[in-house]
This record gives C-alpha cells, sequence and structure tokens, in this order.
C-alpha cells in the first residue's frame, strides 16, 4: 500500500467512525441533537434533511464495520480450515464470513437501541414533542 492509499484509507476510516462515535456518545448526552438528525421538521431545507440522514447512514455503517471486525477478531480461533471456496475461487474463513453477517445483525440492533435510547431521553422526548406541535397533520 503505498501513500496515497493509507491516507485515502484513514480518511475514509475517520469518515464513518467519528460519526459512529458522536452517535454513541450523543445518545446519552446530547440526546436533542441526535433526534434532531433523525427527525427534521418539515419545514427544514433539504440540505439541512439530507444532511441529518447522511450523518445517521455513516454512523449506522460505522457502528456495524465496529461489531463486524469485533465479532471477526472474536472469531479468530476457529481453524483456518473451516471455510470455502466461493465461485470466483476465494477462500473465506468461516469467522470472516460469519463476523460480516453478524457484524450486519449486531450492528443494526446496537444502533436501533441508541435511538430508541436517545429518543426516551429528555432532551429528545422534548424534541419530538417540537416536531408534532410545529409539524402540521395531514388530511386524508
Amino acid at each position: 500500500m503505498n501513500t496515497a492509499e493509507q491516507v485515502l484509507a484513514g480518511a475514509c476510516s475517520l469518515t464513518v467512525l467519528l460519526p459512529a462515535l458522536h452517535f454513541v456518545a450523543g445518545a446519552y448526552l446530547w440526546d436533542r441533537t441526535i433526534v434532531a438528525a433523525a427527525n427534521p421538521f418539515h419545514d427544514a431545507s433539504r440540505l439541512r434533511r439530507w444532511a441529518g440522514y447522511a450523518y445517521l447512514g455513516l454512523a449506522w455503517l460505522g457502528i456495524v464495520l465496529v461489531c463486524a471486525f469485533g465479532v471477526a477478531d472474536m472469531l479468530a480461533w476457529t481453524p483456518g480450515a473451516w471455510g470455502g471456496v466461493d465461485e470466483d475461487g476465494q477462500y473465506t474463513s468461516f469467522g470472516s464470513a460469519i463476523g460480516g453477517l453478524s457484524g450486519l445483525a449486531v450492528g443494526s440492533m446496537v444502533f436501533a437501541a441508541l435511538m430508541r435510547r436517545a429518543e426516551a431521553g429528555p432532551g429528545g422526548s422534548h424534541r419530538l414533542q417540537q416536531a408534532e406541535l410545529r409539524n402540521p397533520p395531514h388530511a386524508g
């Protein structure tokens, strides 16, 4: 790996890990900010809404990656013979395959639990009440 590739890999890692770290800490400390990103007011600008959605997407991706690599590392004790060859002839071990799949599931559950925690906090519930009062109900 040359220097440019290392810098690009580091930038991509920070792009997903910093929002994930902020989301995890924010679910407990800045719950109103987290809920505001997920539930923008109806009159918020399109850029502000998409910035909130991008933040949540990057935070989710960071949490999933941390969980996936964590599970894969915890399964590093499995013998290398446990695995198989795919259609392209690439060998995939049992630990890395299970790590990726369980990382997706566990990471999504952690993300959902943290989002519920932020919405249940005092700032989050206040922000949801503000959104209900500010957003008119749809006439149907």
